[in-house]
């Protein structure tokens, strides 16, 4: 809370990045949820930070809420959405305490909330989702995606070698890679057997909390299918072309986030991107 509380310029500035922001992209994913939806009459985005995505669906006649429990970013949410006149509504509140009636939303959004939680948590989430969510509604989380540590090279593949985690990681990707379309991956995922444990605590991100979860698309898939979920798509957020040492380089780091925005624009569901990829949105539908 106090991370979020302080760093409210940051995430606003990361959600209007001019070339490529990981914010927006995953941003896109939801609206096209929210289009393949067709008839979404009220949205709920949960960890809401400074509001974009609430003002942007609200854009589209629907009723937009955003929650998120640090008080400066819904102060931030309510600036944006006065500077452009938009309907949306922000409340501060967590998504464990707030109330709302049953089967009230047509899409749940969660973007880079999950992480930050823990995997009790996560089960807590989904039943609340699946509660607030008409039947036929859709949940769509972002997340931080570990098959990416298989391609990074960096301490994050060394702490999945620690773990014995690699080779599974590894299979998962070339699963994905070797399946013709969306549902032919999503159906593999469900089947794919993994074991996959999860470190106490993760290397250093950059942002300064204790633990930032990651998750593998299978173990969502899977996870979210337990709850009552039916997963529909997956989307690569993110797309990673270099070492990420090389980032540093502001060459190779223009090109990075030049190419990410040209798959965002172009490829933004082509599944075979996600081991490239170091977020991912999947979106799946209450039966």
């Amino acid at each position: 809370l106090d991370y979020f509380r302080n760093n409210v310029a940051d995430w606003q500035s990361k959600a209007t990045a001019s070339v490529y922001s990981v914010i927006e992209d995953r941003h896109s994913a939801v609206k096209h949820a929210v289009e393949r939806h067709g008839n979404v009459k009220e949205f709920l985005d949960v960890g809401c930070g400074t509001g974009q995505l609430c003002v942007e669906v609200a854009a589209k006649g629907v009723r937009s809420i955003g929650i998120d429990f640090a008080p400066e970013m819904i102060s931030k949410c309510n600036e944006n959405a006065q500077s452009v006149g938009s309907q949306a509504e922000f409340k501060c509140a967590s998504v464990f305490d707030a109330v709302f009636k049953s089967e009230s939303f047509d899409v749940v959004s969660a973007q880079g909330f999950i992480e930050y939680i823990t995997h009790q948590q996560l089960d807590d989430f989904l039943k609340i989702a699946h509660d607030e969510l008409r039947v036929g509604g859709v949940l769509v989380l972002g997340n931080r995606n570990r098959l990416f540590n298989v391609h990074s090279l960096n301490d994050y593949t060394t702490m999945e070698s620690q773990l014995g985690t690699l080779g599974y990681l590894m299979d998962e990707a070339v699963l994905i890679e070797n399946t013709k379309s969306q549902l032919d991956a999503i159906k593999q995922l469900e089947n794919f057997n993994n074991e996959y444990g999860h470190p106490v605590s993760h290397p250093e991100t950059g942002i300064k909390v204790d633990t930032r979860y990651q998750y593998a698309p299978s173990e969502l898939v899977k996870k979210m299918s337990s709850f009552g979920f039916e997963v529909q798509c997956l989307y690569p957020i993110n797309y990673h072309a270099f070492p990420s040492k090389l980032l540093s380089q502001e060459s190779y780091k223009n090109m990075h986030l030049h190419m990410a925005a040209s798959i965002s624009a172009n490829q933004f569901d082509v599944h075979q991107l996600l081991p490239f990829a170091s977020s991912f949105v999947i979106s799946a539908t209450k039966i």
